[in-house]
């Protein structure tokens, strides 16, 4: 049996083993180029997220033919069921609440100001007059990634 086949009867945890375990024999085996091997995951995940966008609306009509237990139970450990996503509120109505945000944007605004200036703070030039305290540039902190951009 081969397991790539068969990924509709694994369950979630078995997925991520497997795709684990492949990438790693791949890899390591000398097989497949990291590099290329990145790159095709990217492709195939914009294949996926298209694929899946293309079928949203026919596999709700589809799930929707189904009451919620045998919706539940058909599909062996997958949970499916119809619900609201994506829910938002526009609350631009209120008059309380557009004073408050407008509040909150004058806020940003100028947390925006102060944020661009501490980053050109270099350690121990300026000095805050109120405090007398010298300021401290931000905190800098990042993570290393291979940035792939599909043509």
């Amino acid at each position: 049996m081969n397991e790539i086949t068969e990924i509709k009867n694994l369950s979630k945890s078995e997925i991520i083993g497997l795709a684990t375990d492949t990438a790693t024999d791949a890899i390591e085996g000398g097989y497949l180029d990291p590099i290329l091997a990145r790159i095709y995951v990217d492709k195939m995940e914009l294949y996926i997220k298209s694929y899946k966008a293309s079928i949203k609306d026919s596999s709700i009509t589809e799930a929707e033919l189904y009451d919620k237990k045998e919706l539940l139970n058909k599909f062996a450990g997958v949970k499916l069921e119809v619900a609201e996503s994506g829910i938002k509120f526009d609350y631009s109505n209120d008059s309380d609440w557009c004073e408050l945000k407008e509040k909150e944007d004058a806020i940003k605004a100028e947390l925006k100001v102060c944020e661009f200036f501490l980053k050109a703070v270099k350690p121990n030039t300026v000095v805050n007059p109120e405090t007398g305290e010298y300021l401290s540039p931000p905190i800098r902190t990042s993570t290393t990634s291979l940035k792939v951009t599909l043509k």
